[in-house]
């Protein structure tokens, strides 16, 4: 397990710890502001947020040789199943336009193929890598097919799959998941009107 901490002064750091809490803790990366985003499959690599002067750059850990690179410009980083591509939330080229969802070849190098056409964050695969979810900023959920079959991902028309509540649609960190069958999902939302207060029994 990955985690970002605070030494209480003004650099973050990112600790790997055994999920059993067996052996010690492991110091992988020490900056101004780190937000971890996902292990690869093998847990070899560790795509991370490094953001500094307000601009968050992903970087990949190698713990195999504890190197440190740098990837792409964006936020917001999963690795596919299969561990060839990374999909992240990145800047337009043009200036001041919404973030699009992209997915990129790891490790590269290659283009970055964008996926959403209206604004779009926080993408997050299938189990089976057919499938790519993001939110909009309007916050709806979205689904885009991917064939991977072609040695490069080609992706279907984006669809509605619902409405959400989601706390927020650009957070810089994830705010919801899905179900290894691609069919449920859990979001961290706001409450609808009405709904009734969460009582808590304690015994």
């Amino acid at each position: 397990m990955a985690y970002a901490g605070n030494d209480g002064r003004t650099s973050q750091y990112i600790d790997v710890a055994a999920t059993d809490g067996s052996g010690k803790l492991e110091r992988l990366a020490a900056s101004d502001f780190l937000i971890p985003n996902d292990w690869s499959a093998d847990g070899r690599f560790l795509v991370f947020m490094n953001i500094q002067n307000g601009a968050s750059e992903l970087d990949i850990l190698d713990l195999s040789n504890h190197s440190q690179t740098a990837y792409a410009t964006g936020t917001e980083a999963q690795f596919s199943p299969d561990g060839k591509w990374i999909a992240f939330s990145g800047q337009k080229a043009i200036s001041g336009e919404d973030a699009e969802v992209y997915v990129g070849r790891f490790p590269g190098p290659g283009r970055r193929i964008q996926i959403s056409n209206h604004g779009g964050a926080q993408p997050r695969w299938s189990a089976d890598g057919k499938e790519l979810f993001y939110m909009t900023n309007d916050k709806k959920l979205m689904a885009v097919a991917m064939d991977m079959s072609h040695g490069e991902p080609v992706a279907g028309v984006p669809h509605v799959l619902f409405q959400t509540r989601i706390i927020a649609a650009r957070t810089v960190v994830f705010q919801y998941a899905v179900s290894r069958d691609g069919k449920r999902f859990l979001i961290n939302s706001t409450p609808s009107t009405g709904a009734a207060p969460l009582t808590v029994l304690m015994k």
